[in-house]
């Protein structure tokens, strides 16, 4: 079965034969060549026969209409990046990203307005929205987590301090690349096709692409392609997600010192932070 272009997506093929077969199965009870049942009969038996499968009809295709239809992408996100129609209440567990107030709470972030604007609007997509709010949710957290350490550092240090002033500046540091990956995460995710990796993995799954006219290789390279740019996403995130624990977790040994004369433990805790930075430079 063709799915190219605004075709069905994969699993929706079982729950088209269920519609195709409950209309099937109609027309052949209720006509000469079936069993011929009348609602009208008077008969007992053929009169309850005939309620019995017209009720089992009704469920089945109740049934494999709704699952034609979550198949097809309906009540989530969709391709084109516009929001999905839901038939229910929003799940309370989903942040709304894309109001002003949403995005005051990234305002730690040294990351421009337009990259924080995108990854909002990117939420809803189909195939970038996860990765979109994640990213922001991140954010949120890193905000958090450094205005903590920098909490600490204001009760152990003196402000002014040689030490304090090594810790701030790390943490300015890590904000700063923390930043950075949000600007080109917001950028690849604007950049993803999600219409065309939606109809390729559609095509390619089914094997349809098999039979159009544009080389099998071509189709088969973009699709690798516009994978590998998922996996960059991914990447940026979880590059984020060890800044975030590593911050976490140097703020809580910076609050475990016995005092601002031991040299050495900062030592250790301010390369930790030095070499997951060189890590996380994604942006160079």
């Amino acid at each position: 079965m063709n799915t190219e272009g605004g075709g069905l997506k994969p699993g929706s093929e079982k729950y088209l034969k269920g519609i195709i077969g409950c209309i099937i199965a109609g027309v052949v009870l209720y006509s000469p060549i079936g069993l011929h049942l009348r609602f009208s009969d008077p008969g007992v038996i053929r009169g309850g026969l005939s309620l019995a499968f017209c009720v089992m009809l009704a469920v089945l295709m109740v049934w494999s209409v709704s699952g034609f239809m979550k198949a097809q992408g309906y009540g989530k996100g969709t391709a084109d990046g516009k929001p999905a129609k839901k038939n229910g209440p929003a799940d309370p567990a989903e942040k709304d990203w894309t109001s002003a107030e949403a995005l005051k709470q990234l305002e730690g972030i040294p990351c421009s307005p337009v990259s924080k604007t995108l990854l909002a609007d990117a939420a809803p997509r189909l195939f970038t929205g996860k990765i979109a709010r994640q990213a922001l949710d991140q954010g949120k957290t890193a905000v958090q987590k450094a205005a903590s350490f920098r909490e600490v550092v204001g009760r152990k240090f003196v402000e002014g301090s040689l030490t304090y002033a090594r810790y701030t500046g790390t943490i300015d540091q890590c904000m700063e690349i923390f930043g950075k990956n949000l600007e080109a995460l917001s950028w690849q995710v604007k950049n993803f096709d999600e219409k065309e990796y939606d109809r390729l993995t559609r095509v390619i799954s089914s094997g349809s692409y098999t039979k159009d006219q544009i080389d099998d290789r071509v189709q088969e390279d973009r699709l690798l392609t516009l994978s590998g740019h998922l996996e960059d996403m991914r990447h940026i995130l979880d590059l984020n997600e060890q800044m975030i624990l590593q911050l976490d977790g140097c703020a809580r040994e910076v609050a475990l010192l016995e005092g601002a004369e031991n040299d050495k433990e900062n030592e250790i805790i301010l390369e930790e932070i030095r070499n997951l930075m060189e890590t996380t430079k994604y942006y160079k």
